[in-house]
């Protein structure tokens, strides 16, 4: 009876070891070192956005587009030829009154230490609300010059608009100033739009263009290809857990290939593992598949909320902010 007793203990000792360095990532951004596939269509943005156009990102709601963002943002620190500062805004819980507040707020934190020191004051840091795209433009301006006189490499803030579904709630009069913004020739030198959402608003009531046109490429996000998305079945538990490859095959068939609902079953195979297993199986696949279904349709459905500009700030800036010496 002891016996079996501290078998128990054991055997749950262990399961809690292995659900707490569960590998993987399920409803946040994935860190740039632990990104799969996509290789081409990010090779593709980075061409586009080099050429200097701006550009859209389409996918359906947790496709990975905010993980594609943060990984561009990564790639786009590493250029050697120009220097980019990634700029990227959660647009999701962002006020329209509060916008260009939040965007010259996040461009001041994505800027390098080395570079932000020689920085003057800028409109932003003195006025009181509200603070509006002619603040906005002065402010980029400043930042430009000053940065583009002190570094060789041509200078571009690429703006990654996260949930941008979000500027369709806003009035036309915010959008035609944004777009305004972006077409000013000094702007349009050093400013670059990425949006991503599931869609953008392609007619409007007024006689100006709508934003389509502003975009001269567009790319879509859909499933992985078959290898990048057995790596990320794979590789986050390499040399530790093993997938038989009926069960590799059984998540593909299930999910789709997309990187969302992969990682939740994962998660959920490793998080269930008994306390010796190390090879996962159809059976612990099926499990967590339809745990996972039942979990899902427990959530409620995420809503916009207004929270106070003080939130908004803290939830739009983006937590990859590298302090590199790139300037």
């Amino acid at each position: 009876m002891h016996q079996d007793f501290s078998d128990r203990q054991k055997k749950q000792r262990k399961q809690k070891e292995i659900a707490g360095n569960n590998p993987y990532i399920v409803g946040a951004p994935v860190p740039p070192d632990r990104f799969y596939g996509r290789e081409e269509l990010i090779g593709a943005i980075l061409t586009a956005i080099k050429t200097g156009n701006h550009i859209a990102i389409y996918g359906e709601r947790r496709i990975g587009k905010t993980s594609l963002l943060h990984q561009l943002a990564h790639r786009l620190t590493a250029q050697s030829d120009i220097f980019f500062i990634p700029v990227f805004i959660q647009m999701q819980m962002l006020a329209e009154d509060n916008f260009f507040g939040v965007l010259i707020d996040t461009v001041i934190k994505s800027i390098p230490t080395s570079a932000k020191k020689s920085l003057p004051s800028l409109i932003r840091q003195r006025a009181s609300q509200p603070y509006d795209v002619l603040g906005l433009a002065a402010d980029l301006e400043t930042i430009i010059e000053t940065l583009t006189g002190k570094n060789k490499k041509p200078l571009r803030l690429v703006f990654l608009l996260d949930e941008g579904d979000r500027l369709n709630e806003f009035s036309e009069s915010t959008q035609m100033k944004l777009r305004g913004l972006l077409q000013t020739p000094l702007m349009n030198k050093h400013v670059q739009l990425v949006w991503s959402g599931a869609r953008i608003d392609q007619v409007w009531k007024s006689d100006t263009s709508p934003w389509f046109n502003l975009f001269k490429a567009d790319f879509h996000l859909g499933s992985l290809k078959p290898e990048a998305a057995r790596n990320l079945i794979t590789q986050p538990v390499n040399n530790l857990y093993d997938y038989e490859d009926a069960a590799i095959s059984k998540i593909l068939a299930l999910t789709n290939r997309k990187p969302y609902p992969i990682q939740q079953v994962c998660s959920a195979c490793i998080a269930s593992l008994e306390a010796e297993q190390r090879h996962i199986t159809v059976q612990d696949v099926e499990r967590a598949w339809t745990k996972q279904k039942q979990d899902n349709q427990s959530k409620p459905s995420l809503t916009y909320q207004t929270a106070s500009p003080q939130t908004q700030i803290a939830e739009a800036q983006t937590p990859y902010n590298p302090d590199g010496d790139n300037i």
